[in-house]
């Protein structure tokens, strides 16, 4: 609901360079920070991009930008950063994670290529900004609590999980040696005031159009 263009072709894991081109766009059709436009659930392309899972090229270029960096950290109206999706169980059908599952060798293939894409993904959000590790959504669960209720049905896949659950604490033992940690919502946009490297007069914009 309230999607602009840049939101809904996330669903279709677009290549960079259209990804690219529509950001361009859009610039020149007068929206200034078009990675900061939200949705009716106040999700911006970062957060579309994560819960569909497009490539960490895609990710990275969300992100490069001061209002990408900001998108980093923006909440949804349900508390959820783009971090929180990435750790989703959406990302994995339900035939990948029960441990009674017996997995089809045809599959397997495509559920390393999912994980190793979640990884890649999480560690360019976290490297951006590790204080969204600490970040609870509106149900009081941070990333790494969704990462948590994962169960995948081989070792393998489980040691990627693993990899990414480390990179969330690690995260979070740096943060926790951080002289200042103040989280306060702004907006949907969660401020750290140790963090110096993103313009606070950046804010997320709604979608009217």
């Amino acid at each position: 609901m309230g999607e602009n263009c840049l939101h809904y072709i996330m669903k279709y894991k677009p290549p960079v360079h259209l990804v690219s081109a529509m950001v361009s766009r859009l610039q020149v059709a007068g929206v200034e920070n078009p990675e900061l436009v939200v949705d009716l659930a106040g999700r911006t392309a970062l957060h579309h991009a994560c819960m569909w899972l497009c490539s960490p090229s895609v990710i990275y270029l969300l992100t490069q930008t001061t209002a990408g960096v900001v998108s980093a950290r923006s909440q949804d109206l349900e508390g959820r950063l783009p971090l929180h999706y990435i750790t989703s169980s959406r990302n994995l059908p339900s035939r990948w994670i029960s441990r009674k599952t017996l997995i089809s060798s045809s599959s397997q293939p495509e559920l390393v290529e999912v994980l190793s894409t979640m990884e890649m993904n999480l560690k360019l959000l976290v490297s951006i900004s590790p204080r969204t590790s600490f970040v609870p959504d509106d149900k009081g669960c941070t990333a790494l609590d969704y990462l948590q209720k994962l169960n995948v049905a081989n070792e393998t896949w489980r040691s990627i999980l693993q990899n990414m659950e480390m990179e969330l604490n690690i995260a979070m033992d740096l943060c926790q040696t951080a002289p200042v940690y103040n989280r306060e919502r702004t907006g949907l946009v969660v401020k750290f005031p140790s963090e110096t490297s993103v313009d606070d007069d950046v804010s997320v914009l709604s979608f009217t159009g």
